[in-house]
């Protein structure tokens, strides 16, 4: 079994075995035993070709991260032995595992990633140190794969520190390991009952990054393909992660705000409906007008006349 205990004393403390896990090689940190960040990261590999599927675990309360350094290929995934879909495994994409579950994945490919067991006790620890409520869990599975920046550039530098131990203080390592756990409870921790809601929402950075690029291209004709590229997602998953985090679909929440940007220049400037409808990215006043009287129950000559 690729978990056992730490230390007599310290049973809901695990250690991975990573390199069992995956069947692969595994260069796993050499963490203090003490330290809360236990011996749990390892960069795991087979450069070979692929591994077949995944060894079996005995459940407990952990999670497993993964940071993708390559792309590759995953020939099948099954959760409790329901195969599930999944996103494109690409390089730099980061995927959480409950392993209260039971994963098992076909790896029909050569693959390089960088894996974190991270213990429910240790996520109580840090959330605790947040001020976050009690029973937070990390969620961000892998139909609804992201690429996490923060993850990514630390990952980057403990990748090298792994091949490497001898060049690289047991501390440095440690530090970073906890702030890439600190970082995945702020951004990735949901309260228990909140896990099923989230897992179609944008993260935090995804969906700043979506609302910041529609709002410079508000007047542009861009297309859905665009935004979810910025967001590093395909653009069904954007589809629905957008209204899950938002409350509308992409293409109602630019009409709204194409309509509100219209408001500021109705009331700021002295413009033509004709130019405003054409600068807020309508077709013509005809258009301005129709979506206008939807959205606030009066025409825009109308409402210009009242304020």
């Amino acid at each position: 079994m690729p978990c056992r205990d730490l230390l007599p004393g310290m049973s809901c403390v695990r250690v991975w075995n990573f390199g069992e896990h995956m069947c692969s090689e595994a260069l796993e940190a050499p963490l203090s035993q003490a330290s809360r960040a236990v011996p749990s990261i390892a960069r795991v590999r087979n450069l070979q070709g692929g591994s077949g599927r995944t060894s079996s675990y005995a459940a407990h309360e952990a999670f497993l991260v993964v940071l993708r350094l390559q792309s590759y290929r995953v020939a099948g995934l099954w959760a409790d032995g329901k195969r599930i879909s999944h996103d494109a495994v690409s390089a730099g994409t980061l995927s959480i595992y409950d392993l209260e579950r039971q994963w098992v994945a076909d790896m029909d490919t050569s693959f390089d990633c960088l894996q974190f067991h991270v213990p429910q006790e240790t996520l109580d620890q840090l959330a605790d140190d947040a001020g976050l409520p009690a029973g937070q869990r990390l969620h961000c599975p892998p139909e609804s794969s992201v690429i996490d920046p923060v993850v990514q550039r630390l990952g980057h530098v403990l990748a090298p520190a792994l091949e490497h131990p001898d060049e690289f203080p047991r501390i440095f390592v440690e530090h970073l390991t906890l702030a890439v756990q600190a970082h995945l409870v702020g951004c990735h921790a949901t309260s228990a009952g909140e896990t099923r809601s989230a897992s179609s929402r944008l993260a935090p950075w995804q969906r700043k990054r979506a609302l910041d690029f529609l709002g410079a291209n508000l007047a542009k004709d861009v297309s859905l393909d665009d935004v979810a590229r910025e967001c590093r997602i395909s653009r069904s998953h954007f589809i629905k992660a957008f209204k899950a985090s938002v409350g509308l679909p992409p293409h109602q929440w630019i009409l709204l705000q194409r309509v509100e940007r219209a408001k500021q220049l109705m009331v700021g400037t002295s413009m033509s409906l004709a130019d405003i409808a054409t600068e807020v990215g309508f077709h013509d006043q005809s258009h301005l007008t129709r979506r206008f009287n939807r959205a606030v129950g009066a025409t825009p000559a109308a409402w210009r006349r009242c304020q």
